[in-house]
């Protein structure tokens, strides 16, 4: 089981996927204040560029693994955050998410973030298994998901941020040894 794993850029046919720092606050606020983006999250819109900064300590901690999402051809910003996290070396799992901008939704922006970040979790972290977790209404998630060959294993109701409870579907890829 490796220890010391650091995020490093990753790159893919038309994305990099850097290290998310404070510089991105921008980009992040932007992104958490697009009402599509969270329909899904159940949390009010970022207010300011504190929050912003708050979120990104939290998905730069020891437990997460996140990435910033950059088109290629645009690399000055930022237009998703994708992560790896509660990696549970243990039980040789970790959890996948994504955040993308509503204005690259339907390119095949993030089928392209996962497929690289499925390949590192598999490789770098070593774990067998990576579970998907969204709401039961995210219709696009799940079909993105289902199409990389994560399929669905629980649905549980779960009280989100803004104190409401909603279904979340809760789907499994599985390392296969073929």
């Amino acid at each position: 089981m490796p220890e010391n794993v650091k995020v490093e850029q990753l790159s893919t046919e038309r994305l990099l996927l850097t290290p998310v720092t404070y510089a991105d606050a921008k980009d992040v606020f932007e992104l958490f204040t697009d009402k599509k983006v969270l329909k899904n999250y159940g949390i009010p819109p970022h207010k300011n560029l504190d929050e912003s900064k708050k979120l990104i300590r939290l998905l730069t901690n020891s437990n997460h693994f996140s990435w910033g999402i950059r088109q290629k051809n645009k690399p000055e910003r930022l237009i998703g955050l994708c992560s790896l996290h509660d990696w549970n070396k243990a039980a040789q799992q970790v959890e996948i998410g994504c955040t993308l901008s509503s204005k690259h939704w339907g390119l095949g922006i993030m089928q392209e973030a996962f497929r690289k970040l499925i390949d590192y979790a598999f490789q770098q972290l070593q774990v067998q298994q990576i579970i998907g977790k969204t709401t039961v209404e995210n219709g696009r998630a799940i079909k993105l998901v289902e199409k990389l060959g994560f399929t669905q294993r629980d649905t549980y109701s779960e009280r989100q941020p803004n104190g409401d409870r909603k279904q979340v579907v809760v789907l499994i890829k599985e390392i296969s040894f073929q």
